[in-house]
């Protein structure tokens, strides 16, 4: 009869096993099927689609990664909260005119 806790323990460490080659794989597909590109920020167009930032560079559709997401997301709330700034600095300024 052997241990319930060391079978516990083969299983998780097996499902382990799995786990990490299932990612390294999914990593190597990820690097052998991507393509970087940089450019210009007046050069992207954006659409949301399925609740998704969908990216077009002459007119072509491309994917994001989540690191790429993070970061348009993060640029446009900048301006957002940029604008609403100037907004109420402006606001302020015309209502300390009168």
């Amino acid at each position: 009869m052997t241990d319930p806790r060391e079978e516990k323990l083969q299983r998780i460490i097996e499902e382990g096993r799995a786990s990490v080659t299932k990612s390294l794989q999914e990593i190597q597909n990820e690097f052998t099927n991507r393509v970087d590109l940089m450019v210009k920020p007046h050069a992207v167009d954006f659409t949301v689609k399925r609740g998704a930032i969908w990216p077009f560079i002459d007119f072509a559709e491309h994917q994001l990664n989540n690191h790429s997401t993070s970061q348009v997301l993060a640029r446009a709330i900048g301006w957002m909260l940029g604008l609403w700034l100037i907004q109420r600095l402006v606001v302020s300024w015309i209502i300390g005119m009168f």
